[in-house]
């Protein structure tokens, strides 16, 4: 009978020891849900755009290179791409975003406008 009784004062102490509040912090004050969900948000939209600005121009970089092997020079500009069909299309940029290209080393940068 002593031992039955003894397995259960046991398992009694351990989830007792787990509901010590200083191991538990509260929650932060300043910050709702609606606030971290909304910071979460803007971090993975932030992060998407610098995602596809990185995709579009190591592409764009790897076109005028191959534009640059078989004409002998850099395209004028990036319009020249998709004249001479090495591109559908020049690719978009996010909100607030423009491509650079620079002719001189045919090179293709995204910067803020």
């Amino acid at each position: 009978m002593k031992h039955s009784f003894l397995p259960l004062v046991a398992v009694a102490v351990i989830l007792a020891g787990c509901n010590n509040s200083d191991n538990n912090p509260p929650p932060p004050s300043t910050m709702t849900n609606a606030t971290s969900s909304a910071n979460y948000l803007g971090t993975l939209t932030k992060a998407d755009k610098n995602m596809t600005s990185t995709i579009d121009t190591t592409s764009l970089n790897k076109d005028i290179a191959q534009f640059n092997v078989q004409e002998g020079r850099y395209p004028k500009d990036l319009k020249e791409l998709v004249d001479k069909q090495y591109i559908p299309k020049i690719p978009d940029t996010p909100t607030g975003y423009k491509l650079n290209y620079d002719a001189t080393n045919g090179t293709v940068t995204v910067v803020r406008e």
